[in-house]
């Protein structure tokens, strides 16, 4: 689930689940100050927004934006350049995006693909474009390791046994999670060649 998507379900869930029944699935007019229902028109706008998956390439970090029909390319950069912080952004489409390369005349909606949204489905790719800044300098990213694994690794003394198994579950779950980060980067790096 999306950063945005969540975002908007939890504001949405909020109205919808309002204690107040005079005031629940509703939200005041900016123009007049009455209620105006929102609860059908909120949750139809929310599961028809475009989520845009991107993976930037040197942090190794998935990002996702909301694109719309009528934004242009320089929106769309200019939104990356706020969340991600980069100047220079080189893009690259995934094996089997249904467009077969960049133009210029693209607008961010046609990056986008519908049948992709599917995490859950190993066939999908796991984002809709990757990203990379052109520099010359690559720094890697500094692994981060929790404070506990590394006080693990350097105990003297044996350590409990629900301690070892809580941190072995919390390992094996960071090595999962990273996993999704690397076929994402390797499949990145595999569609720059």
């Amino acid at each position: 689930m999306s950063p945005i998507f969540l975002s908007r379900i939890e504001q949405w869930l909020m109205t919808a689940l309002d204690k107040n029944y005079n005031t629940r699935g509703t939200r005041s007019s900016p123009l007049s100050n009455e209620r105006v229902l929102k609860f059908y028109s909120e949750l139809d706008s929310i599961l028809s927004q475009k989520i845009l998956n991107v993976f930037y390439l040197p942090t190794l970090q998935f990002y996702s934006f909301e694109v719309t029909p009528d934004m242009t390319l320089l929106e769309f950069r200019d939104i990356i350049k706020r969340d991600i912080g980069i100047e220079n952004i080189f893009c690259i489409f995934p094996t089997g995006h249904p467009k077969p390369v960049l133009s210029h005349t693209y607008r961010p909606i046609d990056f986008f693909v519908e049948e992709w949204q599917d995490y859950h489905n190993a066939n999908n790719n796991p984002v809709m474009l990757y990203i990379t800044e052109m520099q010359e300098d690559y720094k890697p990213p500094t692994p981060e390791i929790p404070f506990y694994i590394k006080k693990y690794l350097s105990a003297k003394d044996e350590l409990p046994d629900w301690l070892l198994k809580f941190i072995e579950q919390s390992t094996h779950y960071l090595l999962s999670s990273e996993q999704r980060y690397l076929e994402a980067f390797v499949s990145g790096l595999r569609n720059t060649l």
